[in-house]
């Protein structure tokens, strides 16, 4: 039998996706750098150029993963509060940044992000009222590398599989579950005493902004260490040591609607609320507990292997002993059916450039003011407009590549340092002044921020460089003697709003 799971037992199964080497991945494409004309975002196959892949300016992680099942391409899921209607809001990614706040990279980011993942879980009772637990965490998940803390330049995408289930009796016993099987010899049974996680991509020395690591494409033959205890994780998960792909998806689609008093209607997918789509939804509210919500439990389909379940079987089992009992057809069988999905869709739909008006004010000596650089800008999301103006995105698209230039209006050229990885989002321009004049900071190109299809560098063929808005002039007026003054661009936000984004000059 498969009893009900509370909301905490499925955060706390959701969030094992957080945190192990390097396989034949189904797994197809990363969001690859644009181009054409209009330029589109490219896509990169797992053995392709790890330096084409293109990033989100908000995070530094890349824009989309997609397979090779329907073409659907999933970006990291970090929306916390999602409104059904008026003062209804369940968590689409049980995501929750530190702070009660927008999330921003790195302050309040978070430990891990979801592009994609699959949980399944259930108990069962076998002879002798012996209570065990089987539990399945299928992810693609955004973190640091080796385990270590965000940090621009520690991004890392991985892959994951992990088994942890309860044995009640000593014996060989089968687990399928939708990318493979695998027998395991138990002699000492317990609890977890089969406990093995498969990563690609987590840790190792050539992970951090590797996003092809997560998809690896060479079938690596597994050695199992003799003995093999399986309550000692060995990173043996099925037979061929292949990860996640294609992404289950939910096996119907969902009905259009909503009713916040009917969790039924929270099943299927996608599920498109407030111009977002989801794959599914993991949360639906509790009418009797609105503190609480429901897991939504679900069938999947997108299995490569027809495996849409999660099954342990006890192959050899001692005389008068039955693992499901619940089970009349096979007694020796427990298997899970239902999942939950958490994954948001990217829409790569047409996408025009922001309308980015110059911004300009003034700074007397030693003191500072703050420019909001979108509260004048234009990017209205249409039918022919897939993507507004990202707030979050406040770093140059490539932090490997030389920092922007500034141009000053009398024509001379000063180089800006070049951004490291460490101060994203932190552009700073020296200028020597003798008199008011502004230093224009230009990128004609522009970009709002999320991967958007258009022209996203500078006209001499550099990869990066542009601001947030695309201003053709953000000014910083400064007035000092014969001496170089810097003016900084950064972020500024105390009151902790996230409403906007304010660049500070000074």
């Amino acid at each position: 039998m498969q009893t009900g799971i509370s909301r905490q037992v499925w955060a706390l199964a959701v969030s094992s996706l957080l945190f192990t080497t390097p396989v034949l991945a189904n797994l197809d494409e990363v969001s690859g750098l644009q181009a054409g004309d209009p330029p589109v975002l490219t896509e990169v196959r797992a053995d392709g150029d790890r330096a084409a892949v293109a990033v989100n300016l908000a995070n530094g992680f890349p824009v989309w993963y997609q397979d090779a099942n329907n073409g659907r391409k999933y970006q990291l899921c970090l929306d916390s509060a999602l409104t059904i209607v008026p003062g209804v809001v369940v968590n689409p990614c049980e995501y929750e940044p530190p702070m009660a706040a927008p999330p921003s990279f790195p302050a309040n980011f978070g430990a891990e992000a979801i592009y994609w993942s699959a949980v399944a879980q259930g108990t069962y009772t076998s002879t002798g009222d012996l209570t065990n637990t089987a539990l399945l965490v299928l992810g693609l998940e955004a973190t640091g590398a080796n385990e270590a803390p965000l940090a621009d330049g520690s991004q890392a995408v991985f892959s994951r599989i992990r088994l942890r289930v309860d044995v009640p009796v000593a014996g060989t016993y089968r687990v399928t579950h939708p990318y493979g099987t695998r027998d395991y010899v138990i002699a000492t049974p317990g609890g977890r005493a089969i406990n093995q996680t498969l990563d690609y991509g987590l840790v190792g020395l050539d992970v951090a902004q590797n996003f092809l690591a997560a998809m690896p494409q060479v079938v690596i033959p597994l050695v199992e260490p003799v003995p093999f205890i399986p309550s000692i994780n060995a990173e043996i998960v099925n037979l061929d040591g292949n990860t996640i792909g294609p992404f289950l998806e939910p096996a119907v689609a969902h009905g259009g609607v909503l009713n916040p008093a009917n969790p039924a209607t929270f099943t299927g997918g996608p599920i498109t609320v407030g111009g977002a789509r989801y794959i599914g939804l993991p949360f639906a509210p509790n009418p009797a507990n609105p503190l609480l919500p429901d897991p939504v439990l679900q069938p999947v389909t997108g299995s490569p292997l027809g495996n849409n379940f999660f099954s342990i079987e006890l192959l050899d089992p001692p005389v008068g002993f039955q693992l499901n009992p619940g089970n009349t057809v096979n007694p020796q069988l427990f298997q899970v059916d239902n999942f939950l999905l958490i994954g948001k869709l990217f829409n790569d739909g047409a996408n025009l450039r922001p309308v980015a008006n110059n911004d300009l004010d003034a700074a007397a000596i030693n003191r500072s003011v703050s420019i909001d650089v979108v509260s004048n800008d234009t990017d209205v999301v249409s039918g022919t407009n897939a993507h507004g103006i990202n707030i979050q995105a406040i770093a140059v698209a490539d932090p490997l590549t030389a920092g922007p230039r500034a141009q000053l209006t009398s024509g001379a050229e000063v180089t800006a340092p070049p951004v490291s990885s460490s101060a994203r989002g932190l552009i700073t321009l020296r200028v020597n002044n003798d008199r008011l004049i502004p230093a224009q900071c230009r990128s004609p190109a522009g970009d709002d921020g999320d991967g958007s299809p258009y022209p996203c560098g500078w006209p001499d063929g550099e990869r990066a460089g542009h601001l947030l808005s695309a201003p053709d002039r953000l000014g910083c007026a400064l007035h000092r003697q014969s001496q170089w003054q810097p003016a900084t661009l950064k972020p500024a936000d105390p009151a902790g709003t996230g409403d906007q984004l304010l660049r500070r000059c000074g």
